[in-house]
């Protein structure tokens, strides 16, 4: 017997044990806190469907909310979104959705926002970037705090080539609104 704890809880934790345990793995507590694996079994082929990737659909998203846009993100799992959602109403894009769609319409200009990081289902750290771009020309200052991963801030220093103005402090990013950002040489 195995036990993980402090797992991760995203929703791709459970798809990936529907498709061990289909293949005859004894796997529980996926999307928990702790995960249990009975070993022993013998694996066996299985069919499988991956969910689809909720960090790409919420980086659509997040570029309508940025560009004033409106985009439909088809074929996603909006209760999987649902912290980047709440955020992007905040910001003053206006956000609808179906059973696998979600549609934003873009502000003409964001509001600033609070965001800070957290395990599911709270605000997903992979979608931080975004945010932070999306509050660089925000109206107001924004507030980051990033709680999963330390070293998420490597893109400040891109954004602050584009005329963005951001200020560090350990794991927290005090982002000045800017009207627009402009072009410049960065390093991705």
């Amino acid at each position: 017997t195995t036990r993980i704890q402090n797992a991760a809880r995203e929703p791709e934790m459970p798809a990936l044990a529907d498709l061990l345990n289909a293949m005859g793995a004894r796997v529980s507590g996926a999307g928990t806190s702790e995960i249990v694996i009975e070993g022993g079994a013998p694996l066996r082929p299985a069919a499988g469907t991956v969910i689809p990737d909720r960090i790409e659909a919420g980086t659509f998203m997040v570029g309508a909310a940025l560009t004033s846009g409106d985009v439909t993100v088809t074929g996603c799992m909006p209760a999987h979104l649902t912290a980047l959602i709440a955020k992007l109403r905040e910001t003053g894009a206006e956000v609808t959705r179906g059973e696998d769609w979600v549609r934003v319409v873009g502000a003409a200009r964001p509001r600033a926002v609070q965001v800070t990081t957290d395990f599911f289902p709270g605000f997903p750290t992979d979608l931080q970037a975004q945010m932070m771009a999306l509050a660089s020309v925000s109206e107001g200052t924004s507030v980051i705090t990033e709680q999963i991963y330390a070293d998420r801030f490597t893109h400040v220093a891109e954004l602050t080539r584009l005329g963005a103005k951001i200020t560090l402090d350990q794991n927290v990013a005090v982002v000045e609104g800017q009207p627009s950002l402009s072009g410049a040489r960065v390093m991705a």
